[in-house]
């Protein structure tokens, strides 16, 4: 978890659960540069991360990134990976329990949503073509089923009837 302190009032302390790969890079970055005894365990002040971002799109030749660019594309990531809109609230330090994010980021639920029934497909399989899933009789058990429960094709690959 990371913890971030005090980042709207001294006692309104956030932790924010971290990916892999986030903590691979930043043991990676402790090992290149461990933190001297005696000093804090802070990665980047703002201003320091501020001028690093700055300096990097410089560098790359990009056009100019800020810190809130890097939230909205966290947040945007997140919603297209399926999170929630609450949970991403809450990590982005939000207390209206996803009301801000919704107004925010709620058109991207949407337009993933549309993407995602474009992989759905309920279409009759070609009669030679076979098709395990949930609901079919090799999936659910060995021992057949009375016609009433079934779902059939008949032999002619448009008709189609139901038992």
């Amino acid at each position: 978890m990371i913890r971030v302190h005090g980042t709207k009032t001294e006692s309104s302390d956030r932790y924010i659960p971290m990916s892999s790969s986030l903590r691979e890079t930043l043991e990676r970055l402790l090992k290149e540069e461990p933190i001297p005894p005696g000093k804090t365990d802070k990665i980047l002040k703002i201003d320091s991360a501020k001028k690093s971002i700055a300096s990097a799109c410089r560098r790359l030749k990009l056009p100019k990134f800020t810190h809130h660019d890097f939230r909205h594309f966290f947040a945007t990531t997140c919603i297209e990976s399926g999170v929630d809109i609450p949970t991403i609230s809450r990590w982005l330090g939000h207390n209206d329990g996803g009301a801000l994010a919704m107004r925010t980021y709620g058109h991207l639920q949407i337009e993933h949503s549309l993407a995602m029934i474009k992989r759905v497909d309920f279409k009759a399989k070609e009669p030679n073509e076979k098709k395990v899933n949930a609901f079919s009789q090799e999936a659910r058990s060995p021992e057949p089923k009375p016609a009433s429960d079934s779902l059939t094709v008949a032999s002619e690959p448009d008709k189609k009837t139901i038992a």
